[in-house]
């Protein structure tokens, strides 16, 4: 581990940034703590490609308040997990975008995720995934906060309780 953040040091000093990036993705991979500072000096054009970075940014800016740049990272991270064959990811960042909906009281964008995540969890049969844990844990906070929501065909809503 020492050694791997040693290299990506010097990647980054090197200004080899591609290969830091590669290198980033594959520690967050192992579960490795990365620097942020790390992330501050790879510029976003080589950061666009990795949705593991972005994912991970979107989860910094979350926690610090910074809910506008994390929206657009999320979406930038599912995008990238989209193309590629990590579903498990992309539901995880899915399940951060309803989180992130909730924060900021878009009600029915946050629904629609909620709905569709706690659909894929089931259907795929992942009761003990980090991203069906969230998924429930964010619908228990969504109903807690909103009550039940009831939508006409026309897209009103209507909580009750």
């Amino acid at each position: 581990m020492i050694q791997q953040s040693r290299k990506v040091i010097q990647l980054l000093a090197d200004c080899q940034y591609e290969e830091a990036v590669l290198d980033l993705e594959r520690m967050l991979m192992d579960k490795q703590t990365v620097d942020t500072a790390w992330m501050d000096q790879i510029p976003d054009l080589y950061k666009q490609n990795a949705p593991m970075l972005l994912k991970y940014q979107g989860e910094l800016w979350l926690r610090q308040g910074k809910l506008s740049q994390a929206e657009s990272v999320f979406r930038a991270a599912a995008q990238g997990f989209a193309t590629q064959t990590f579903q498990t990811m992309l539901l995880d960042v899915l399940a951060y975008l309803a989180v992130l909906h909730m924060r900021i009281g878009q009600w029915l964008e946050a629904r629609s995720l909620l709905l569709f995540l706690n659909g894929e969890c089931n259907r795929r049969g992942m009761p003990g995934e980090r991203t069906c844990a969230a998924c429930v844990g964010s619908w228990s906070s969504f109903t807690a906060r909103r009550g039940s929501v009831s939508f006409s065909f026309y897209g009103s809503m209507e909580p009750f309780y």
